[in-house]
């Protein structure tokens, strides 16, 4: 009687032999083609969303100067356009809006005058298909007001500029 044994398994007939080399055959030929087949799907994927985005006119407000200087250059280098930075506060904010008419906006929550919600609220009576994305540093995604307010999307501060890129990646699409 044949007997043999492999990893976690027992061979005792001919039969089970030939199913364990055919077996054994298929996964070294699928590990041999699968990451060769990975890297096309990845190298697809690449195509397919380069494609599809076109860079972003984007509105920055902030009433901290040095994170909106950073947030533009950091955007810029991304292939991003920034229409303007604002830091005089959230009546400024909207009158930027209303004069360029960005794709996104970048909406510190903590500002003089009004509030980012109180922006975020005025930015989406006048054009419900705004995409404004909250930034914070005393709240997260999950608090209420931040749900409530009909935001696309919000970044935590202090936040990588990769996440930055990533959301706009993102709204691009």
């Amino acid at each position: 009687m044949l007997e043999m044994t492999v990893p976690g398994r027992q061979i005792q007939s001919p039969t089970e032999l030939s199913d364990f080399w055919s077996l054994h055959s298929l996964v070294t030929q699928f590990a041999d083609i699968q990451p060769q087949r990975q890297e096309q799907d990845r190298q697809h994927q690449n195509v397919t969303v380069q494609a599809t985005q076109r860079p972003l006119r984007v509105l920055i407000a902030d009433d901290d100067r040095v994170k909106c200087l950073l947030l533009k250059e950091y955007i810029c280098s991304c292939e991003h356009e920034v229409v303007e930075a604002v830091t005089a506060g959230g009546i400024a904010a909207i009158q930027s809006y209303a004069r360029y008419s960005p794709d996104v906006v970048l909406l510190d929550v903590s500002m003089r005058r009004l509030n980012g919600f109180t922006v975020c609220q005025n930015l989406l009576s006048r054009n419900p298909n705004a995409k404004i994305v909250l930034m914070s540093d005393r709240m997260d995604e999950n608090d209420l007001s931040v749900m409530r307010s009909g935001a696309t999307g919000f970044l935590r501060k202090p936040f990588h500029l990769e996440e930055v890129r990533e959301m706009l990646d993102f709204l691009a699409a």
